[in-house]
């Protein structure tokens, strides 16, 4: 008990004697968010619920401050973003009556929607505190520019609706979703589906949390962070289809996460743009 009492009086007297927080900074971060497609685009298949989907993201950043209390901030992240379904539909059981061949049994069937992004954050910073504060409350704000990667579509389905829990991908029954759901794409099956999304995404990202000084050098940030896009993701052939029985009209599809997210970073006190240090 007396060695923790004594590294946290330790860290403190560290902390405290941070100062001169203005100038460039770099540094590396890691964040885990709860990711989100708002509003789903299902193609002609039916709609189905939302399923909570997780994704990790990580990076660097490169920032300047000014003063005490305003900076910009740049980084160039790499993140997993998109969105899990499930329901109970009729696109993939079996069909029971060979006389109705468009009329099949209702059965469980997921769908998850993978996508990888390299992410460009460009952001204003606030920081509330002076440059004696261990620890100063900060907030982020700006754009942040997304670049399409990679992307992946699975469907699987109780397909001889016989037990939920088995689960088996739908190209064992002779679909090729979801290709075959999209007239430009059919016959594409095996393809990485990059074609199904737009190659850039844009969006707002704010953040709040803290800069927590060990010395004039170093400090961590955690923080939330919170994104939405403003544009559609969907790619422009699948944008005038309707879900299957016309449950719903066609909305634009948006990327969202919120995340906690955690950060070190090495500032440079003495450096300045455009020139040396002051005297």
């Amino acid at each position: 008990m007396k060695k923790a009492t004594l590294l946290i009086i330790a860290f403190l007297g560290i902390a405290g004697v941070a100062s001169a927080q203005q100038g460039l900074h770099f540094g590396f971060h890691a964040q885990m968010n709860s990711i989100w497609i708002i509003n789903q685009n299902n193609y002609e298949y039916s709609q189905m619920d939302y399923e909570y989907k997780y994704g990790k993201l990580g990076g660097m950043s490169l920032g300047y401050n000014w003063d005490d209390n305003f900076g910009w901030q740049v980084e160039l992240n790499y993140s997993q973003m998109g969105q899990d379904y499930s329901d109970i539909i009729k696109d993939f059981g079996p069909i029971t009556d060979s006389t109705k061949p468009d009329l099949r049994t209702k059965v469980l069937t997921y769908r998850y929607v993978d996508l990888t992004y390299l992410q460009v954050p460009v952001l204003f910073k606030y920081m509330e505190g002076d440059s004696k504060d261990a620890i100063k409350y900060q907030m982020l704000g700006g754009l942040q520019f997304g670049y399409l990667l990679g992307a992946d579509q699975q469907y699987t389905a109780d397909l001889y609706d016989l037990d939920p829990d088995d689960q088996k991908p739908v190209e064992q029954a002779g679909f090729h979703a979801p290709f075959d759901a999209v007239p430009d794409f059919s016959g594409n099956a095996g393809s990485d589906g990059t074609e199904f999304f737009t190659k850039l995404d844009v969006g707002a990202l704010i953040g709040i949390g803290a800069d927590i000084y060990v010395n004039d050098k170093l400090y961590f940030t955690p923080s939330f962070r919170g994104y939405f896009g403003l544009f559609d993701i969907n790619a422009k052939e699948t944008r005038e289809l309707r879900p299957a029985q016309g449950e719903n009209r066609y909305l634009a599809s948006h990327n969202a996460f919120v995340g906690f997210h955690l950060g070190i970073s090495f500032m440079f006190p003495d450096a300045r743009l455009g020139g040396g240090s002051d005297e």
